[in-house]
């Protein structure tokens, strides 16, 4: 590869690891291209791209926008996944296609200022979805206002009685 296309494909890393709310470095050795673009097209619809780089380009291009990663994350064969949108999906994806048979090896990953290793990355694959979240705060919060209602409306029910009786003894 001559300079100028290296100088080049260094420009692209820089723009496509700047601003992201998360980079993926993963392995993606044993994967046919087949299996490749099934992947590539189902991140693009998570709002997250893949992309197969080279390891000395892309630290130099890590290093220049302030990522700092350890540096056996840049070892081997290396894909890396980049998202705009909720920093934990490429990792729920890595796991789906994982359970479709399609091992897309996870090295590490950089979220919001922060290197995960891949421990704490398959850790992040179990947490539900924000809107599966929400729900389950919903459902606890209605649970607790039900009761809270519940217990008012007995209190409120003693007070009528209480009042009732004292009506009757004047009587």
């Amino acid at each position: 590869m001559v300079k100028k296309e290296k100088e080049a494909i260094l420009k692209e890393l820089k723009e496509f690891f700047s601003g992201k709310k998360a980079i993926y470095f993963t392995e993606y050795k044993g994967i046919d291209a087949n299996a490749m673009n099934i992947i590539r097209r189902d991140l693009r619809k998570s709002d997250s791209l893949l992309r197969i780089v080279k390891n000395r380009i892309a630290k130099m291009a890590l290093d220049s926008v302030n990522i700092d990663i350890p540096p056996e994350v840049l070892k081997g064969v290396t894909a890396v996944i980049v998202t705009q949108g909720d920093p934990v999906v490429p990792a729920r994806k890595i796991k789906e296609f994982r359970d479709e048979d399609i091992v897309l090896g996870i090295k590490g990953a950089y979220i919001e200022g922060k290197f995960y290793v891949k421990e704490e990355v398959e850790k992040l694959s179990e947490i539900p979805p924000k809107e599966e979240l929400f729900a389950q705060l919903v459902g606890g919060l209605s649970g607790v206002l039900y009761n809270l209602v519940f217990i008012l409306e007995a209190k409120i029910r003693e007070l009528v009685g209480v009042i009732e009786k004292i009506l009757n003894e004047r009587r």
